[in-house]
Parts: structure tokens; sequence; C-alpha cells
């Protein structure tokens, strides 16, 4: 399958490295508004053909295109992708308001082609283990889930140097590069919350530094929290009335224990070895394979409930 990719940053190259594992992938053109910076990426990935034109890449015969390049750009390139009948992978977060995904959600199905938010946890076989095992923990009274990290970007926003980690015109900030990560895998486990409150911090660009969001459901709350101006290293919660499911990383999940009330513990370890980001993109070829327009497992609807609270908490001042 030949695809095309927009954006160089850290995690495209990590997304490269992950998909040359799988044989239906094949990195065929690159595209970059500077076409030096075009040539030496693809170039260095095996990439064949380079462009800075976007409409001239998208009609080179590539099947599908790989989205990394800021959020704010995110709809406008989904959009004339599908137009162009290329299927779509598109870096979390997919876009920042309702109406921009419904746009694209629409888009998809009127040209019949495959549209997937690439967020890399909710793929993995420890995300499909914790799924199956929130039986085991009775009633669900309470979920936390944390990730809070410095951003090397922040030293320089300090000294007056702004780079678009911190630039919420182009999307970005600590809820929608960093919270993300906690709030798609709460809705993809338990669905649309019924009401959305938080407070966050904004840094002098507007965009904002850390927040904490509390997503309200029948029986639970779960709360979310999130920064690029400081680290912590708690593990994330999922706590029931029979036991209590912990892991470290909501972006990276490989293990969890479950502590059971009456003292038992049990541990769960991916012994896989394979770069996370793997599954994401197995998903997205295997969909497109099977003539699919969207994943069960990142679907379109968690996709669009996930905007949906990240819309309510960014308009939170």
């Amino acid at each position: 399958m030949k695809f095309g990719v927009i954006g160089s940053n850290f995690i495209v190259q990590d997304f490269l490295n992950a998909a040359k594992l799988l044989e239906d992938f094949e990195f065929t053109a690159m595209y970059s508004r500077d076409i030096n910076k075009a040539i030496e990426f693809g170039k260095e990935n095996g990439a064949k053909f380079y462009y800075d034109d976007l409409d001239k890449m998208l009609s080179s015969g590539i099947d599908a295109v790989y989205i990394a390049s800021p959020i704010g750009l995110h709809e406008e390139q989904s959009i004339k992708a599908l137009n162009y009948g290329i299927h779509v992978i598109c870096e979390k977060v997919a876009t920042t308001t309702l109406n921009s995904i419904n746009n694209i959600i629409e888009t998809s199905k009127k040209n019949n082609k495959m549209f997937m938010e690439a967020i890399i946890s909710t793929t993995t076989p420890t995300f499909r283990e914790i799924k199956n095992s929130l039986c085991k923990l009775g009633s669900i009274r309470r979920v936390v889930f944390q990730f809070n990290q410095y951003s090397s970007r922040y030293d320089k926003l300090k000294i007056g140097i702004v780079e678009n980690a911190f630039k919420p015109k182009l999307g970005n900030g600590a809820l929608t590069d960093i919270g993300i990560y906690s709030i798609e895998p709460i809705v993809n486990l338990f669905g649309k919350p019924n009401k959305v409150i938080g407070n966050n911090h904004r840094l002098s660009t507007g965009a904002i530094g850390f927040g904490t969001g509390i997503l309200d459901y029948d029986d639970f709350e779960a709360v979310v929290m999130y920064s690029k101006i400081f680290n912590n290293y708690p593990e994330s919660q999922i706590i029931g009335e029979d036991g209590v499911l912990t892991f470290e990383k909501t972006s990276l999940p490989t293990k969890f224990n479950i502590e059971y009330r009456d003292g038992t513990l049990e541990k769960y370890e991916d012994k896989n070895k394979l770069p996370l980001m793997y599954y994401e993109i197995e998903e997205f070829i295997n969909c497109i394979k099977q003539g699919k327009i969207e994943s069960e497992i990142n679907s379109l609807e968690i996709t669009k409930n996930s905007i949906e609270v990240i819309e309510k908490l960014w308009n939170i001042y």
C-alpha cells in the first residue's frame, strides 16, 4: 500500500520505524512546505518521491496518507486527501471542534474512504486486556487518568521564544497534545460522558499549560489531568468496588496490575516487544483491506465524542 507522509517531526520518525515492520506498507511520497526538508527527510527514510505541492503528492497515485502536521491544519489536509480518494490516518488530536470533525467524517463517508485518528494506546494489546478486565473490578466508581510531561520547548517559552507547541492558533497546548491521551481512552472504555467540567492554566501565549477535567458518568466520575510544564509519575487508576486496576502510561500502556479488595494481586504485561505504533498502523491497513471506512477500535464515534470533550474543556477559561 503506497503511503504519503505530511510532517517530519519525531512522531513521524516513530511512525515510519513501526510501519516498516508491516509488509503492506510502502513509504512512497514525502511532503513538506520546504522541498529541501522533504528531500532530506524522505531520502533518509526511503521515500521515492518528494513534494512541496500537496495537490501534486495527493494526485501522484498514493493509496493513503499519514498526516502529522500541526493540529490546525488537520481538517483542511484530511478533507483534501479524502476528496482525492485517498485514505487518511491523522495524528491525534484529529481536530479541536465538533464542527470540524463532523466535516471530516462527512467527507470520509461521501468518498467512501477510510479516516482514522492515530492514537496509539487504544489499539495496543494492553489496552484490549484492560477493557476485557473491567468486569473484574465490580461497579466502577472513579477513574483517574493523568499524563503530565515537561515540554523541552517550555524552556524557550520562558525566555520569550514561542514555538509551535505553545501556539493555540495551531491547536496546540497541554489539552490537545497531552490530555487526549487520557480523554480518548476513557471515552473508548466508557462512552460519551453526561457532563464535562474542568479548569485550565493558560500561559502567556494563551496556550493551556496544564489543566484538569472531570467527566461525569451515571455511577462514577472520571478525572483527567494533563500538563506540558511539569512532570509527575503516579499511576493512572480505574477504581471499582471489588478491585483497582493501575497502569503507568496512558499514552503507551504495556502492563497493568489489578489489586483486589482481599489483597490478591493480578499482573499483566505485553511480551510482544513490538513498537506500540505498529498496532495502530496495522489496524488502519487491515480496515482498508477489508473495505471498511472506519475502525471498530478507534471508531469515528469515539473520535467525535472525544473531540467534543476536548472542545468543552478548551473553552473553559
